[in-house]
């Protein structure tokens, strides 16, 4: 997660017109969550791939080059699985910004659907975890 998040910060880009183009690693990120890479991964990590994830341009687009719709699957289900249990204020913003932006929704039968993520989260703010 944190070399996605310095390609991020770094400002490059998932175009493959740009001049660094980081779609292989985002690529290779999402294999490393499906892979078991992740299963014991702490809110920061995953806070900071999403977010990456989303800076760098990647989308929730069937078919799309750059469709991190199973990342973010992957991110809910940690989510419910209790792994933000001792997340921060930060990481659940963060978390929450990138599934706003890479376009998730909260509608049930959705193909991103963050309803959970967004129930967990409020939740956290309820249970004084902010």
């Amino acid at each position: 997660s944190n070399l996605v998040w310095a390609a991020a910060t770094l400002g490059c880009h998932t175009n493959p017109g740009s001049s660094v183009d980081v779609t292989p690693l985002i690529r290779a990120a999402s294999a490393a969550v499906h892979g078991g890479s992740f299963d014991r991964a702490k809110p920061q990590e995953w806070s900071n791939l999403v977010w990456a994830a989303a800076t760098l341009g990647c989308n929730t687009t069937p078919g799309s080059s750059v469709d991190v719709t199973p990342l973010i699957s992957a991110a809910s289900a940690a989510v419910q699985g209790g792994s933000f249990d001792r997340a921060t204020p930060q990481n659940w913003s963060n978390l929450v910004w990138a599934a706003a932006t890479l376009g998730c929704e909260t509608t049930p039968g959705s193909s991103v659907d963050m309803t959970p993520l967004i129930s967990a989260a409020s939740a956290a703010v309820q249970g004084g975890s902010f």
